[in-house]
């Protein structure tokens, strides 16, 4: 979940970052593992997904300003920097499509965004994970030219 006790000391431990790193780049099973947190349904954790997961995991390194960004940005009670100013500002139409079981990013992150923006279209997705695009990617594909249509 963003935030919080625990994001806030994996962005202070970076020897404990590095060890799960490692451990992930080494275990395509510990990936699979992982990847129930991002889904809902997990039949949707297929071969492709995992091997896909693992690449990511295999090439990404963590840059030195990566590191930096997470230090200053995270705090024990959530991020620093408040961007909802900036909302008020944007009068573009604007569609957040969340999914109400995200386990790793809260509906109430999105209901709150959305209340800041002038132009905006909140659509919550049932039975859907963090991983959305991928999870369903037919369902997300015509939301997106749906609202693009418009």
């Amino acid at each position: 979940m963003i935030g919080g006790v625990f994001t806030y000391l994996i962005t202070r431990a970076s020897a404990v970052s590095n060890l799960i790193r490692f451990v992930l780049r080494t275990s395509r099973s510990l990936v699979k593992l992982g990847l129930r947190w991002s889904v809902y349904d997990r039949a949707k954790i297929t071969d492709e997904l995992v091997d896909d997961a693992w690449l990511s995991i295999r090439q990404t390194k963590t840059h030195p300003t990566w590191r930096e960004f997470q230090e200053h940005e995270i705090t024990l009670t959530g991020f620093r920097s408040k961007f909802t100013a900036e909302l008020q500002k944007l009068k573009t139409p604007t569609l957040i499509i969340h999914s109400q079981n995200d386990q790793l990013i809260p509906v109430k992150y999105a209901k709150r965004a959305v209340n800041f923006l002038q132009n905006a279209e909140l659509l919550i997705l049932k039975k859907m994970g963090h991983l959305l695009p991928r999870e369903s990617p037919e369902i997300f594909h015509k939301i997106v030219v749906d609202f693009l249509k418009k």
